[in-house]
């Protein structure tokens, strides 16, 4: 784990961390919608949240539905209901975001980040499960540049 990675699981330490206020009455699958972007300043913080929600479901059916809501687009030949299938065996739920046409996805601070950030048109998101799709094993963030 990286030095980014292990300062982001003290900040996110759990779940609920990385969620907005949520209504009350809501079941707990439906709390896990909420992520609450504004608090993401780093990539790594994005990847440890994105992992304790979607994490928190039973199983990868509840992948392709979290990113649609969180304003991501999942490409049918990589979506819960047909994942990629690795060599190995491990699933794959991929999502792409469009910063070209969006703008980012969480604040980009400082000037190097700035110029990075205007520089990629798009990120993309893998989450990896076990080969049952009953255990997310890993998110990764990354970007399309020009």
């Amino acid at each position: 784990m990286t030095a980014a990675k292990q300062v982001a699981v003290g900040e996110f330490p759990d779940a609920e961390s990385c969620l907005k206020a949520v209504p009350a009455d809501l079941s707990s699958d439906e709390r896990l919608l909420w992520m609450n972007w504004e608090r993401i300043q780093k990539d790594a913080e994005a990847e440890v949240c994105m992992f304790r929600l979607l994490g928190s479901y039973q199983d990868l059916s509840h992948a392709t539905a979290w990113f649609e809501v969180q304003g991501f687009e999942v490409h049918e030949q990589f979506s819960s209901a047909n994942p990629s299938v690795e060599r190995d065996g491990k699933k794959r739920v991929a999502a792409q975001y469009s910063i070209r046409k969006n703008g980012p996805k969480f604040p980009a601070r400082g000037a190097v980040r700035r110029m990075f950030r205007s520089i990629s048109y798009s990120m993309s998101i893998n989450s990896t499960w076990s080969p049952d799709g009953k255990q997310l094993l890993g998110v990764t963030v990354s970007y399309l540049t020009l």
